[in-house]
């Protein structure tokens, strides 16, 4: 049987069996019979099987750097935040040839046109030849005509 420390964990507090055990991903997984008889993956470091109480690892997972990562990223943030204002700000003397802010270029609306008005195609004949008028097609021809 193990217990569940991981804090904010439903069965937080809880022992359950240890059905079986493997490693995967890199590291220790349980099989663990959840109280209505289901079975669930656990990872081992989520219960005491590590002899680590709840208290310690509650208190290592709020743990977001040593001092010195600290120290580190206060240092960048001084840099960031004193650095010169960036060029896009002043203004452009010389023509160039970077991209520039697009405009929607289109007709004005004609008006009285409802939008989605939808105009039916005539019906027109598959068969028929590209010069042909409209009433003519391969079919009204006569066997031997050159086409």
């Amino acid at each position: 049987r193990v217990t569940i420390t991981r804090s904010n964990h439903p069965f937080q507090g809880q022992s359950l069996e240890l059905l079986r055990h493997a490693c995967m991903r890199g590291s220790l997984q349980f099989v663990l019979i959840l109280p209505d008889g289901s079975k669930s993956l656990i990872p081992a470091d989520w219960t005491d099987f590590a002899g680590i109480s709840p208290t310690s690892q509650t208190q290592a997972n709020h743990l977001i750097g040593s001092l010195k990562d600290l120290l580190r990223i206060r240092s960048l943030t001084d840099a960031l935040l004193n650095r010169p204002a960036q060029r896009a700000a002043q203004p452009v003397l010389e023509e160039s040839h970077a991209a520039t802010q697009s405009e929607l270029h289109r007709d004005p609306h004609p008006g009285d046109v409802p939008v989605g008005t939808v105009r039916r195609r005539a019906k027109t004949d598959r068969h028929r030849d590209s010069g042909a008028p409209a009433g003519q097609s391969h079919q009204n021809q006569k066997p031997g005509a050159a086409q």
